[in-house]
């Protein structure tokens, strides 16, 4: 099974976490892994930037509050 948890502190993480795959590989023993690593590296890259692309826009849209926030203080919107 691959999951992805949050990072909620230095080396602490949250129990709570999406599972990315489950899946019971059979490989015979001469068989190269080359093709589940593969797999494996899609899933967890495609995991990695749904959560960048996730992140950065929440972070735009924080930024952009703040930024109004800011700009018109107290509620004193100019574009009225």
């Amino acid at each position: 099974m691959l999951s992805q948890h949050s990072l909620l502190d230095w080396g602490q993480f949250d129990s709570q976490g999406s599972e990315l795959v489950r899946r019971w590989y059979k490989k015979g023993w001469t068989e190269s892994p080359d093709k589940l690593v593969d797999q494996i590296f899609a899933k967890l890259h495609d995991a990695i930037q749904e959560n960048v692309d996730s992140t950065a826009k929440f972070s735009r849209k924080r930024l952009q509050r703040l930024n109004e926030q800011l700009t018109y203080p107290l509620g004193n919107d100019k574009r009225s």
